[in-house]
């Protein structure tokens, strides 16, 4: 008798793959193509950050009453955003050992410096201050050039964290692994914040961090226990120690700790539950010194030396249904004409370029303000229609798998919860938000350019070749764009900017 043949597998394939499963992408040539991907991103980065780390003047600079007992010298400083205010910070740390005051009339010994960068925690300042203490005998130029090296350096460990954390993220997704180091290395923001002094590529490096720390607990390929949990809080506590943005991260955290909680086999999920614990009490004992810090010596938990509330004279109702109705901002010393949809699309456009600088020099779309934002909001409405679509298309076949689909919304969930952080900034503590949105958003850089990515990736079917050429592609138009950016930016250090 004949034996009976056994039944056809009926397993859904992944999506990455045909139905017959012939474009699969060998594991070997993957890796391979990402590591070549990654080396050669980091090589073109650093070139570019010589540029970068030197387009931006360095000179000697008044600081008015910021150096302490009476003194009124020039010191060397760089030029670009906050850089005199984030180096007055380093040497006060440097000098003193102590954090400066916010604004003059804060002062209580005239020896203390005046910095409004007072308003950070002090980790970055403390490392700052030993790299000045350290190569200070060489000279002063030389001590600026090696602070903006070390925020390159903070740069590239992030390209290479955030890339790892891609490919752990979507395994079966080669585009992604292969995309992100040339895409993270060119975007101008990126360049432009990693390469100036400021407290934001240390930041970012230690995010990175705990993002790979994150996603590996997602996957499954690390438990959530106690090592875990505390090795998540080390990383994210220490980029709270450096800078407040970080609390960006915080839902996507809790998003991903339900979700390993959740999914626990049942002996495992008190481990799980003491691992999520240890992470709040971890975290907490990183930042809950800084705000009791800022409450005791300020009286607020998040201190700002510039007040300037764009709703200082009107209701929150008054503005979102006027269109468009000139406000006067305290302490502003000019009006300002804001419509509620040009203020959205300028957060969905400035994470990507330093449009602070740019916004005068390029020719806008709807006048001064708005320069890139069509364009880029066009972007931001192409990944949510691929989401969309991805989902529509294969809703019934168990895809996008529960991992993925929890990444994708940790993701989201960072992004729109730092914008808005940023909103209630701008509406109740500083209009000046408006202008600097760009690289408040770049903090969650990570979830931006998985979203991006994961939305391109959905028009591939998989095969490691198409990856590869898709990423090319991407890559040369970063690239592009990225130099493009660059001469923008030197022209306006070389001529200024036009009619001002």
């Amino acid at each position: 008798m004949p034996k009976p043949r056994s039944a056809p597998n009926r397993t859904t394939p992944p999506e990455s793959a045909s139905p017959t499963g012939d474009n699969r992408p060998d594991a070997d040539s993957a890796a391979r193509a990402r590591q070549i991907s990654l080396i050669a991103s980091l090589i073109v980065y650093l070139i570019f950050q010589v540029l970068w780390a030197t387009v931006t003047p360095i000179k000697m600079q008044s600081v008015a009453d910021s150096l302490p007992n009476g003194d009124t010298r020039q010191i060397l400083v760089g030029t670009g955003p906050d850089e005199p205010q984030h180096y007055l910070y380093i040497l006060s740390m440097a000098e003193t050992g102590h954090i400066p005051r916010p604004l003059p009339e804060l002062r209580r010994s005239p020896s203390e410096f005046i910095s409004h960068e007072a308003q950070h925690p002090p980790l970055f300042y403390a490392i700052a201050a030993g790299i000045r203490n350290l190569l200070h005998p060489l000279g002063d130029r030389v001590v600026w050039y090696a602070l903006r090296g070390f925020g390159v350096l903070c740069g590239a460990l992030a390209i290479v964290l955030i890339s790892q954390m891609a490919w752990v993220a979507f395994p079966d997704r080669p585009f992604i692994g292969i995309a992100m180091p040339p895409f993270l290395a060119m975007i101008p923001m990126f360049d432009y914040m990693t390469s100036e002094l400021s407290n934001f590529p240390l930041e970012l490096a230690f995010t990175s961090a705990g993002l790979l720390a994150l996603v590996t607990i997602a996957r499954g390929r690390s438990r959530l226990d106690v090592k875990s949990g505390a090795l998540l809080a080390v990383w994210f506590g220490l980029a709270m120690a450096t800078r407040q943005t970080s609390a960006m991260w915080l839902p996507a955290i809790a998003l991903v700790l339900a979700y390993a909680i959740k999914t626990a086999p049942g002996t495992e999920r008190p481990k799980a539950i003491a691992g999520a614990a240890v992470f709040v009490v971890a975290f907490a004992v990183f930042a809950i010194p800084w705000f009791a810090y800022m409450k005791a010596n300020y009286g607020s938990f998040l201190f700002r030396s510039d007040f300037r509330p764009m709703l200082g004279n009107i209701s929150l109702g008054q503005y979102l249904a006027d269109s468009d109705k000139p406000i006067v901002v305290p302490n502003l010393a000019h009006t300002v004409d804001f419509s509620v949809m040009q203020i959205a699309l300028w957060y969905m456009s400035t994470p990507w370029v330093p449009l602070w600088l740019a916004q005068f020099y390029i020719p806008s779309f709807f006048g001064q303000i708005e320069v890139f934002e069509t364009p880029f909001f066009v972007l931001d409405v192409f990944v949510l229609l691929m989401l969309l679509r991805h989902w529509a298309r294969n809703r019934n076949t168990g895809h996008p798998d529960p991992v993925t689909r929890l990444l994708l919304w940790a993701s989201f969930l960072s992004v729109a919860f730092g914008v808005a952080l940023i909103v209630q900034q701008q509406l109740f503590i500083d209009i000046e938000m408006f202008l600097y949105a760009g690289r408040y958003c770049l903090s969650v850089v990570g979830a931006g350019s998985l979203l991006l990515l994961f939305a391109i990736s959905t028009m591939m079917d998989g095969r490691l070749r198409q990856a590869v050429i898709g990423a090319s592609v991407l890559a040369a138009v970063m690239l592009l764009f990225n130099a493009w950016t660059y001469s923008m930016i030197l022209a306006f250090y070389t001529h200024g900017i036009p009619g001002l």
